[in-house]
């Protein structure tokens, strides 16, 4: 019952591993259906991509700080103003309590002139009846004329303080009336500095409305880019990986994909003469021209060789190996693990084209088989 028990306990973990192996085992099929060629054109259209894509992402980048700048330029012009703004409210506001102080000083002055003048109208009577009465001209003799003459006198005097008292209440008002004045000027060009800020920020809002919308859009695109960049980022790890992995393949499931040795004139082919086991490849390139591995693998034999002078020997896998002989020199060590079209030494002096080249060679254990099938279409960069 326990055994039972336990294997019930178990059996949906193990259908669970079943399908993810089954899974990967579809998906590893998959990538090994796919070329390598299928695989490196696809990493260098994301890697072609990626880089459009980042330049797109630093001018949005670019753009988005310019934009910020300008908003905080803008925003600093609008607290500007608004300062400017509440200056000038202050200064109306005072303009308009000096205005209203001197209306009602006005008015007080009015009223007094007013009284003023009522108090001369009234004086001028008494005044005319006094001046007739001194002349002896009218009723009023029983009073002494120098009586009257002395009320006369002080009555003119009253009467010429209360003319004075007038003349300076005149003179006060036309003053004050100048100062009103003044001031309705000096609160009308503040009310007018008041509109126009007041216009000038309301546009400056507006502009500031714009630029932030405009940042909001740039914002939003550069995150959407920032996101189909990173996107296009794994698409290139993945290609990566599996490029690495096609790699870590049978070099004889790479036929037809292998990498040109170097980049120049093929003068002597696989069946172009010599003796049955000479299948290699004679190239005529430059001297000391860049010779390159034709896949991934590791040196094992890099020295002189009787009848090839310098010789690299790189062990792919599989029982292939690959020769580079008549090298000028090399520039790797045994042992050591190579990339595919990693370059491994310069050409050098190849008697077999009588100059400067390359001969190579690719071979299945000790036997050498034809590397022009085995070779990409395009041939690899020397």
């Amino acid at each position: 019952m326990y055994v039972l028990r336990r294997f019930s306990e178990i059996l949906p973990l193990a259908v669970a591993l079943c399908v993810m192996c089954t899974v990967v085992l579809i998906s590893g099929a998959g990538s090994c259906r796919e070329s390598r060629s299928a695989i490196e054109e696809k990493l260098e259209r994301q890697k072609r991509r990626m880089e459009q894509d980042k330049e797109s992402l630093s001018e949005l980048t670019q753009r988005e700080e310019k934009l910020y700048s300008e908003l905080v330029g803008l925003k600093e012009k609008i607290e500007s103003l608004t300062s400017r703004m509440s200056d000038q409210e202050k200064k109306l506001q005072n303009k308009r309590e000096q205005k209203q102080s001197l209306e009602r000083k006005n008015k007080k002055l009015i009223r007094r002139i007013s009284e003023g003048k009522q108090v001369v109208r009234e004086m001028l009577p008494r005044l005319w009846s006094l001046y007739v009465k001194s002349r002896g001209l009218g009723p009023g003799k029983l009073i002494s004329l120098e009586h009257i003459r002395r009320d006369y006198s002080w009555l003119t005097s009253v009467y010429r303080m209360a003319q004075e008292r007038l003349a300076s209440l005149n003179a006060q008002q036309r003053k004050l009336e100048t100062n009103l004045s003044r001031l309705q000027r000096v609160e009308r060009n503040i009310a007018e500095q008041l509109e126009e800020i007041e216009a000038t920020k309301e546009k400056l809002l507006q502009q500031k409305l714009t630029y932030l919308s405009k940042l909001q859009e740039v914002r939003a695109e550069r995150l959407a880019k920032r996101e189909q960049l990173e996107r296009i980022e794994n698409t290139v790890k993945d290609l990566r990986y599996k490029l690495k992995n096609k790699e870590k393949q049978d070099i004889g499931q790479l036929k037809g994909e292998l990498s040109w040795p170097a980049r120049g004139d093929v003068v002597q082919g696989a069946n172009s003469g010599g003796s049955g086991s000479d299948k290699g490849l004679a190239f005529s390139l430059e001297r000391g021209q860049k010779v390159r591995s034709v896949a991934w693998g590791k040196v094992v034999y890099n020295d002189k060789l009787r009848g090839f002078g310098q010789v690299v020997i790189i062990f792919h896998g599989g029982n292939y190996y690959s020769l580079y002989a008549y090298l000028m020199s090399s520039q790797v060590e045994t042992g050591q693990d190579i990339d595919k079209a990693e370059a491994i030494g310069r050409a050098g002096f190849n008697p077999r084209v009588n100059g400067p080249g390359l001969y190579f060679e690719l071979r299945r254990g000790q036997r050498p088989i034809d590397p022009e099938p085995w070779l990409g279409n395009r041939r690899g960069r020397g």
